[in-house]
């Protein structure tokens, strides 16, 4: 049986038990990192809206059904994805972005207007109950 291999924050690839988030540094989390000359800059970023969902957890066994591994999940996270992860790099850096996309008439569509809205990004999002977002 092989050994999980993970990226670790104190330096490169290394032989570990369980994963460890990495803690990057953005301009979120240091100001120093935000490009003063972009906050006169207006974007509007125009393209396909994801959600993006991680479940971590422990593999606590194997299924006996299927060799598929049984995962005991310990914490969930949400981020934007696609052309919503693109606004909210770029209102990261300092610059006004709006973003102009489709997302489904669903749970995961509202969910993305509120993490733009958390980003502060003005979003026009045109809701369509045929998709899913």
């Amino acid at each position: 049986m092989g050994s999980t291999i993970s990226a670790s924050p104190a330096g490169p690839l290394s032989q570990v038990g369980t994963s460890v988030p990495s803690r990057l540094l953005t301009p979120d989390s240091n100001p120093q990192l935000r490009a003063p000359q972009l906050d006169a800059v207006r974007i509007l970023v125009v393209g396909d809206v994801m959600l993006d969902r991680y479940w971590f957890g422990e593999v606590s066994r194997i299924s006996p059904e299927a060799p598929v591994p049984v995962v005991r999940i310990e914490r969930r996270e949400e981020r934007l994805g696609g052309a919503a992860n693109v606004a909210r790099n770029v209102a990261s850096l300092g610059a006004h972005c709006a973003l102009l996309g489709v997302v489904g008439a669903d749970e995961a569509g509202a969910q993305v207007a509120h993490l733009l809205g958390e980003s502060h990004i003005h979003s026009y999002l045109q809701r369509d109950a045929a998709i899913s977002t």
